[in-house]
C-alpha cells in the first residue's frame, strides 16, 4: 500500500495511519463492546450477552496478534494502513448502526429494543 512512498515519508505515514486507527478504534469498537452494549441490551440478557461479546473481543485480539507479524513483514506502513482503513470502516459502521442513548433511561432504551427500534 505504502510501497511507492519515499523512504523518508514512510515512518510518518505509518505513524499517521496508527493515529487514525487508534482514534477510530476509540470512537467505535473500543467503547462499543463495553459501554454501549451495556446500555442497549435488555436487563434479562445483559450479563450473558456481555460475556459473549467479551469472548469475541478477546478472540479478535488473539487473531490480531497472530496476523500482525505477517502484516509487519510486508512493511510497517502497510500494516498500519490496513488497520487505519479497518478503523475508518468500523467507525462508519458504528455511526450508521449504533443507536444514540444519551438522555434516555434504561427502561426507554429497553422498550425501544423490544419494538425493534433502539432510538434511531
Amino acid at each position: 500500500m505504502l510501497t511507492n512512498a519515499s523512504s523518508s515519508a514512510r515512518p510518518f505515514l505509518a505513524i499517521a495511519c496508527l493515529t487514525v486507527f487508534k482514534a477510530t478504534y476509540s470512537l467505535s469498537w473500543g467503547t462499543g463492546t463495553r459501554i454501549v452494549a451495556s446500555e442497549i441490551l435488555p436487563l434479562s440478557v445483559r450479563g450473558s450477552a456481555l460475556g459473549f461479546a467479551e469472548i469475541f473481543n478477546f478472540a479478535s485480539i488473539f487473531t490480531l496478534s497472530l496476523v500482525f507479524p505477517s502484516l509487519l513483514a510486508a512493511g510497517s506502513g502497510t500494516a498500519f494502513a490496513v488497520f487505519a482503513v479497518m478503523g475508518v470502516v468500523s467507525c462508519l459502521f458504528v455511526l450508521a448502526w449504533v443507536p444514540e442513548t444519551k438522555g434516555r433511561t434504561l427502561e426507554e432504551i429497553e422498550a425501544g429494543v423490544h419494538v425493534g427500534r433502539a432510538a434511531r
